[in-house]
């Protein structure tokens, strides 16, 4: 018989505000958490197999379990094992998908994140859920925060995560599926306090104490002196993540209302450079990254680096004409009246 989960418990109440609130999830919906077997996503299962048969819920949760080749040491074998027996215990269906190894010369993180997603909504589109619940949680966010931080990110990536984004459209027929993290709201000690009041176990994954990478350094030297001299810093983190995705939303409102007054000149995207100027810098900003998207650059070509001296040139009082060139061909050229952005030829 699966165990008794205390749906009052304030873990399982604020997991259940999210789901509703913040993530959208609606009553009878079908619903793949992400769970690797740690304490995070170990919590979010019990939360969720506690709230799914309650009167004005009925949800239909599954368990999706990537597993990865990237340890050699036995323990990823053992997650999926401990993974599907807590699938078993909570009698919940239980999908599994093993990755490849990596190709050579590629940022391995970035490669299993992509990797992970891609798998994920593979189950997901097998179990028929619109939805895949993935355990991150206000600690999770703050050291986001932090990385992004530390790299210099834009307004869009000291956003941090969202409660809820499309990961994959509907344009191959089938419905499109949300990633929601009900879990932002919460902390990682507030998991394993519930976990614990379960009696629950969970696995650790060893690469968390890897204090040479970036995230795990942080958390290990950073976040308790935070914590110390504000116990609410990983809430304080989502609510500004929060304000902050709200002020993204308004700036590329405002992006959106300028590329509808930007004229074509023979496929050459032509602004008129007055009006440039009167523009905020980060409304600007995102213009000229739109318009070289739509003329072909990389998206992961217009950083801050290349965007930021265009920019300034626009907006200076200046006279002559100045040329930059961005990726796969495209340019953008300045002259006293226009900023100008297109493929060279």
């Amino acid at each position: 018989m699966p165990p008794r989960i205390d749906p009052n418990h304030p873990f399982a109440r604020a997991v259940a505000a999210a789901l509703r609130h913040r993530c959208g999830v609606k009553q009878g919906a079908r619903v793949l958490l992400a769970v690797s077997g740690g304490a995070d996503s170990a919590a979010l299962t019990l939360a969720v197999a506690g709230l799914a048969p309650r009167r004005g819920w009925g949800l239909q949760p599954a368990i999706g379990h990537v597993r990865h080749r990237l340890r050699r040491d036995g323990s990823a074998e053992a997650d999926a094992a401990f993974t599907a027996a807590l699938a078993a215990s909570l009698d919940l269906p239980y999908l599994e998908a093993t990755l490849d190894d990596p190709p050579a010369g590629v940022n391995i993180e970035a490669w299993a994140r992509r990797a992970r997603y891609d798998a994920l909504v593979v189950m997901a589109r097998a179990f028929d859920a619109p939805v895949i619940a993935t355990a991150h949680q206000a600690d999770d966010q703050l050291e986001t925060l932090l990385m992004r931080l530390l790299r210099g990110a834009s307004l869009r990536g000291m956003s941090g995560m969202a409660w809820r984004r499309r990961i994959a459209s509907s344009d191959t027929g089938s419905q499109p599926i949300r990633l929601i993290r009900p879990m932002l709201g919460v902390t990682r000690e507030d998991a394993r306090a519930f976990l614990r009041d379960h009696k629950q176990e969970w696995r650790e994954d060893p690469t968390n104490a890897d204090t040479s990478r970036l995230r795990a350094r942080l958390r290990a030297a950073v976040l308790p002196a935070l914590t110390e001299v504000d116990p609410r810093v990983a809430a304080r983190a989502t609510a500004a993540a929060d304000h902050l995705r709200q002020a993204a939303r308004l700036v590329e409102a405002a992006v959106c209302a300028a590329a509808d007054r930007v004229r074509l000149r023979e496929g050459v995207a032509v602004v008129d450079r007055m009006e440039a100027r009167a523009m905020p810098s980060l409304v600007l900003s995102g213009l000229v990254r739109r318009l070289a998207l739509e003329a072909g650059a990389a998206s992961d070509k217009l950083g801050r680096r290349a965007v930021t001296p265009i920019v300034r040139a626009a907006r200076d009082r200046e006279g002559g004409v100045r040329g930059f060139r961005l990726d796969s061909g495209v340019t953008v050229t300045i002259d006293a009246q226009t900023v100008r952005v297109g493929r060279s030829a």
